[in-house]
């Protein structure tokens, strides 16, 4: 064979690959020039799969349609490959049933197909295997060692076309998760927004719409007894509006978080709680404290409002802890109480906290919810310490 030939293959094979042909097609042009170039009766591709298994993807030849439509996958150890799939280079079999230690059925067919010799090579991506591509022969063939190498140079680039497609796949997986945090955030957002306005129209619009309506019947009124009596209850009704508006506000960005940091706010923040719900809530820090990223703080004061804020409104707990532990590597925030536990996954979406889960993670912290019905909840949020 002329050298122009492997550089006509390794050209059609670079082409298809520059111009970023989906994987089924470069399978495909591959096996035909491999197949061609070789000078082979059949080829396959196949790729690793779960239990240590391996599927074929694609296949060139009618012996390799006939082989293959018997059996599209198997174990590696079935198929005696494990040290193929070990190993960065060719390996050229001149005996396939006496060499690989191969099981029934695999071996019958090959038997049957009279396939003697095959090249065999391990599809690598990042040093670590992803499958096998092979060309085989029903004659027995003595393959040159240079045609060796080239097989070796193209199979190299198949390699990195299932290396782009990994990293094509990945990118669309991130795309897929950033889309889906953003659009968890800003419902998130929009709750908070709903909730905020609720608020402010049942509590303060009442309170202030009663300060009008009072005000108005003050207008009309002599009795001096009876115009203290209703400024004293005009008062009292203006504190407990403003405490309303403090309230609402702390909610929002407490000022005793940028006065004196999280801890305090935290603990402020868990007292009130357990004041107005009437609930036994416990606050407690163990380690030594230190200085954390700004958007971690946040995050962890915000998982206290919205974990505080679904046991009062869903746990019927007679009792809750707020930890937050420091340790060399990591910190630690751990919400649990002892209510009625969730039953499945949907609840969690049901109680809100899918916001604080993506809250968490796009700021590079991890979040744990474990639950059994009628034994609470216990949600941990970690962020990995910086050194």
């Amino acid at each position: 064979m002329k050298v122009s030939q492997p550089l006509h293959a390794l050209k059609q094979l670079s082409t298809i690959v520059a111009l970023g042909a989906s994987t089924e097609d470069v399978f495909t042009t591959a096996l035909e020039q491999l197949v061609a170039f070789m000078g082979a009766d059949a080829g396959s591709i196949q790729l690793l799969g779960e239990h240590e298994t391996l599927r074929t993807v694609a296949i060139h030849g009618e012996i390799a349609e006939r082989l293959f439509s018997v059996i599209t996958e198997f174990s590696i150890s079935d198929s005696g490959l494990q040290a193929v799939l070990d190993s960065n280079h060719a390996h050229v079999i001149y005996s396939m049933t006496e060499t690989l230690a191969l099981a029934s059925p695999l071996s019958k067919l090959l038997q049957q197909e009279k396939l003697t010799t095959a090249v065999f090579i391990a599809l690598r991506v990042k040093g670590k295997s992803m499958g096998t591509l092979s060309v085989a022969f029903q004659n027995p063939r003595t393959i040159p060692a240079t045609r060796l190498a080239w097989f070796e140079a193209m199979t190299n680039l198949i390699s990195i076309s299932l290396f782009n497609a990994q990293l094509l796949s990945d990118i669309r997986a991130k795309q897929t998760q950033l889309q889906d945090a953003w659009k968890a955030v800003t419902d998130a957002q929009e709750m908070e927004r709903s909730r905020l306005s609720r608020e402010l129209h049942d509590e303060v619009g009442q309170a202030l719409t009663s300060l009008m309506l009072r005000l108005k019947a003050l207008q009309a009124e002599t009795d001096i007894e009876i115009i203290t009596a209703r400024l004293n209850g005009l008062r009292y009704l203006t504190g407990e509006t403003l405490e309303e508006v403090r309230r609402i506000s702390m909610d929002l960005h407490p000022v005793v978080f940028d006065e004196l940091g999280l801890i305090p706010a935290m603990r402020s923040y868990v007292q009130e709680r357990s004041v107005l719900a009437n609930t036994e809530i416990t606050f407690r820090t163990t380690g030594a404290p230190y200085p954390l990223r700004p958007e971690w703080e946040i995050a962890c004061y915000r998982a206290v409002q919205e974990g505080l804020t679904n046991i009062i409104r869903h746990a019927h707990a007679r009792s809750a802890t707020v930890e937050l532990a420091y340790s060399n590597d990591a910190v630690t925030l751990t919400i649990c109480d002892d209510g009625v536990g969730m039953y499945d996954t949907a609840e969690l979406k049901g109680i809100g906290l899918i916001g604080m889960q993506e809250r968490v993670r796009l700021v590079g912290g991890t979040i744990t919810v474990a639950s059994q019905p009628g034994s609470g909840v216990t949600l941990s949020i970690l962020f990995p310490r910086e050194f």
